[in-house]
């Protein structure tokens, strides 16, 4: 009886033991609503970690940017090297990574839609090193608000190529978009 009365008491403690992988770790978190309600794309994509056992592939620097809060020359404007209009499911890659691409990154769940003069790896003419040498992907996250930049940060493909659906955003659905926002961009952008 004591027995079954102690196991019964750490049942809640190993069910919420959480895998040592910050990928699956974050995923599980997720999935169990440690973030709040998900949206569908994202439910989906850490889903997609936990159901395939994607783990953690290397080192990422990440960084943030947004015509919203830098200028339209450091941002490059409202519409992407992928012919998408910008948006909080999207981010700038290193030309490594295509169009499409959901990654995974401490700062979250991303499809990858454009690409930026600075987001390379290595060496950039004018520039100089972008990323160390121990980092394998250079990711831009479109935001409303800047975000730390991370270093030498955890990172994961999730799917080599996702929902077109979620990451294209064409210039019809904009304009539906923004007018169902009553012509709030910021609204409208937010995935």
């Amino acid at each position: 009886m004591i027995l079954l009365l102690s196991l019964l008491l750490c049942a809640p403690v190993l069910a919420c033991e959480l895998p040592d992988d910050p990928a699956q770790r974050c995923a599980t978190r997720a999935i169990r609503g440690d973030f709040g309600e998900l949206k569908a794309w994202q439910r989906d994509g850490y889903q997609h970690i936990l159901d395939n056992n994607i783990t953690v592939q290397g080192t990422a620097k990440v960084t943030s940017y947004s015509y919203h809060w830098e200028s339209r020359r450091m941002a490059g404007g409202e519409w992407t090297a992928s012919g998408s209009h910008v948006h909080t499911a999207g981010c700038a890659a290193n030309p490594g990574i295509p169009f499409g691409t959901l990654i995974w990154t401490p700062h979250g769940l991303r499809y990858v839609t454009d690409r930026g003069g600075w987001v390379k790896l290595g060496y950039v003419r004018g520039v100089g090193y972008v990323t160390s040498k121990r980092e394998v992907a250079n990711l831009d996250y479109y935001t409303l608000k800047p975000l730390p930049t991370l270093r030498n940060a955890p990172y994961a493909i999730v799917k080599p190529v996702g929902d077109r659906s979620v990451w294209m955003m064409g210039k019809q659905e904009w304009r539906r978009l923004l007018k169902a926002a009553g012509g709030d961009k910021k609204k409208a952008e937010v995935r």
